[in-house]
């Protein structure tokens, strides 16, 4: 499968890794379409997932990444984490080992008992890899996840810095290349 695309912005902030050039990547990033802002409140959800979608909602929104297109993984994220919880509030009550009658014979008598894992513990880990594999897409997860996009941030605040620098200031005679109309010359091997 190999590695997943990166966006033009995180390519220009890592300093072009892939060496393609500077013009090549201003090219991309112009032509990555553009999304509009916010995300709307989902109607669909109700309970717990209302309230994990509203708060990451408002998460999303304070870090500028909220993107309407977005709402659909952004709701599937938060049913996912919703269930788990509840996967969470059904193994307090039942703990993770549950303790099932053997049954035997045509009239299902029961001859003893045996501990088997609790399903509610498979629901719970299944949930808890859908809502992590969502959340890593929006850099919910922590603060590795996170790092690419603080990257970026800080490197394209850095270049608007210097290029409004490089900008603003005058330009002065003594700056510029000494330009020379002889040919240049040539070392003797």
């Amino acid at each position: 499968m190999g590695n997943r695309p990166k966006p033009a912005q995180m390519q220009i902030a890592e300093g072009d890794p892939s060496r393609r050039g500077v013009h090549k990547l201003d090219d991309l990033l112009a032509a990555e379409p553009q999304f509009e802002s916010g995300l709307p409140p989902s109607p669909r959800l109700k309970g717990d997932a209302r309230v994990i979608y509203d708060h990451l909602r408002d998460q999303l929104a304070a870090s500028d990444m909220a993107r309407a297109c977005d709402s659909y993984a952004l709701e599937r994220a938060a049913k996912a984490l919703a269930l788990a919880w509840k996967a969470d509030r059904y193994l307090a009550r039942q703990g993770e080992i549950v303790t099932v009658p053997i049954l035997a014979g045509r009239d299902r008598k029961v001859i003893g008992r045996r501990q088997v894992k609790n399903k509610w513990l498979g629901v719970k880990q299944e949930a808890d890899r859908v809502f992590k594999s969502f959340a890593c897409e929006f850099g919910l997860v922590g603060p590795s996840s996170r790092v690419h996009l603080a990257t970026m941030e800080g490197d394209a605040k850095r270049a608007g810095e210097e290029l409004w620098e490089l900008i603003s200031t005058p330009r002065r005679k003594e700056d510029a290349p000494e330009i020379s109309d002889a040919p240049p010359e040539t070392e003797p091997s």
